[in-house]
């Protein structure tokens, strides 16, 4: 639907390919597994408080969006 963003990724992981949902743990777990990566180096945004929540206690770095502002200003924490 969005082919310009969606080109910017290496990976997208849509839920009815790997069926699993976030906010469930296992989601985040899959993610990072197919990644090769710890849970800890994703950083995750998303509107959901629900969604975040599920993602920091499946181990990964999780950042509730309400402005593209909080997009911003976590990348420039983080450097």
């Amino acid at each position: 639907m969005f082919p310009t963003v969606a080109s910017s990724f290496d990976h997208i992981f849509a839920s009815h390919e790997i069926g699993l949902r976030k906010p469930e743990q296992r989601a985040f777990a899959h993610v990072a597994q197919a990644l090769g990566v710890p849970a800890d180096s994703i950083m995750f945004f998303d509107d959901s408080f629900e969604n975040v929540e599920g993602a920091r206690k499946a181990g990964l770095q999780a950042v509730h969006v309400r402005t593209p502002q909080d997009v911003a200003n976590e990348l420039q924490r983080i450097g």
